[in-house]
């Protein structure tokens, strides 16, 4: 790798975080959900049932544009490398 400016080096390093952030985000929901449930009142567990199948669907959105941009990233990146 050629480093043509001072932040080059780094780009493998964030998109080493960015992956890792992206795949870990279901399971720290569900590990957030696993800690606080057991405190909660029925009532209160269905009152946040909704919310969580809403973050389901966030969680799939936000991963489907993530994962159609970075083609295009990668491409806006090449062209500028060169």
């Amino acid at each position: 790798m050629i480093a043509t400016n001072v932040a080059t080096p780094f780009y493998p390093i964030k998109l080493t975080i960015v992956t890792a952030i992206f795949l870990s985000v279901p399971y720290i929901l569900y590990q957030i959900w696993a800690f606080v449930a057991p405190a909660l009142y029925k009532h209160e567990k269905r009152l946040i049932s909704p919310s969580v199948g809403f973050k389901h669907l966030a969680v799939l959105l936000w991963r489907h544009l993530l994962t159609s941009g970075v083609p295009n990233r990668v491409r806006f990146l090449n062209q500028h490398h060169t």
